[in-house]
């Protein structure tokens, strides 16, 4: 028997010396050092998101688009159903001293004590009949609105059909045709910047 750093082995023999816990084979494809199972998750992790965003944002452009409509002062306006708390009968308001543009009032519904957005004010439009309560979902909690009689009416539009106003507004998110009249639809999550008209 001849001494060997890694071990005894018979004289003779052909069989290769390798250390213990190692393999003198190639690595594989599949045992390449790059491909570790970490790596190969942290690919399709990745892939699968950008995946995911890109079926979101066709999904986004190709989906219809459920809406309120209502009027103010006999112009008919539009809203996303999503932005929309309720309808409820106006049970008057209450005016309050406030710096915000718009909110000079609050309205009670029920046990909750909401503010109140004059829409109408800001589009220099007047309530017409017996008004109605437009709960409007906005980021920083719910606001009343102030609408005509007339009961509003869900509408489903086509993602094609909608177009951008002809007139820039940060209140409007884009623009429809509805009986052939042109419906702006309002962003009511972000309701409050006044109009700033240009000539």
């Amino acid at each position: 028997m001849k001494a060997s750093p890694y071990g005894r082995t018979p004289t003779g023999s052909s069989r290769p010396i390798r250390a213990a816990g190692r393999s003198n084979r190639p690595p594989t494809p599949r045992e390449s050092p790059w491909s570790t199972p970490s790596r190969r998750a942290r690919s399709s992790n990745w892939k699968s998101s950008m995946l995911k965003g890109q079926s979101k944002q066709v999904g986004e452009r190709a989906a219809n688009w459920s809406l309120m409509v209502f009027s103010i002062g006999g112009r008919m306006l539009a809203a996303r159903t999503e932005d929309v708390g309720g309808i409820l009968p106006w049970a008057g308001s209450m005016a309050v001293p406030s710096r915000t543009p718009y909110v000079h009032a609050l309205v009670r519904n029920g046990e909750a004590v909401l503010p109140v957005f004059d829409l109408a004010e800001m589009l220099q439009l007047h309530v017409q009949g017996a008004p109605m309560c437009l709960v409007a979902k906005r980021q920083d909690g719910p606001m009343a609105i102030c609408i005509d009689e007339a009961m509003p009416k869900l509408v489903t539009v086509e993602s094609t059909a909608l177009y951008p106003p002809v007139q820039p507004d940060p209140n409007i998110l884009w623009q429809c045709q509805l009986d052939g009249v042109a419906v702006p639809i309002y962003a009511f999550s972000h309701l409050a910047t006044p109009t700033v008209t240009t000539s």
